[in-house]
């Protein structure tokens, strides 16, 4: 019995896919909404609590890039990563989590603050690209400043390679 489910759910499923067309960039995100659709059904959600149009709708790139400073995860929006820029990325992780004032006044200041400290010379960034044909991520591998919004569009994460030293006066 639940061989043939399965073997009817599997042909619906390539139907419609046949449908779609395997060119189509929706392709995949509408096969997940199918088989997700048809395993709701089976389980007695179907026009409950399960939303396939929601699932349908979310497309690569999704709105976030996955930060990783040291052993600490954080999620960022992807267009706003694509306009900081490589620098400007860096002086936000410096301002926000290396830089500690000395004084009760002491404000950030980039051009002393971040330009002159060692993480500024030493610290690199590494992303892991998504590959648009089911295949593992690629990377991580170095980033440059060199076409930073157009790779933006590709990353899933970018990890901070920096070694602290006492060094670092800043």
């Amino acid at each position: 019995m639940l061989d043939e489910q399965k073997q009817t759910q599997d042909q619906t499923i390539d139907q419609e896919k046949s449908t779609l067309g395997d060119q189509s960039p929706n392709a995949e995100t509408a096969t997940v909404a199918l088989q997700l659709s048809h395993t709701a059904e089976q389980k007695g959600f179907a026009g409950k609590t399960f939303r396939p149009d929601f699932i349908a709708r979310i497309t690569w790139p999704v709105p976030h890039i996955m930060v990783f400073i040291g052993d600490v995860e954080y999620a960022c929006g992807r267009q706003a990563i694509a306009e900081m820029g490589h620098r400007g990325l860096l002086e936000w992780i410096h301002k926000s989590f290396l830089w500690k004032p000395k004084r009760v006044y002491d404000t950030y200041n980039p051009a002393i603050h971040f330009n002159q400290s060692q993480f500024s010379k030493e610290a690199s960034l590494l992303g892991t690209f998504y590959h648009i044909h089911g295949e593992d991520d690629l990377g991580p591998v170095p980033l440059s400043e060199v076409g930073w919004a157009q790779m933006m569009t590709n990353i899933v994460k970018i990890e901070l390679y920096y070694e602290k030293t006492g060094d670092d006066k800043y």
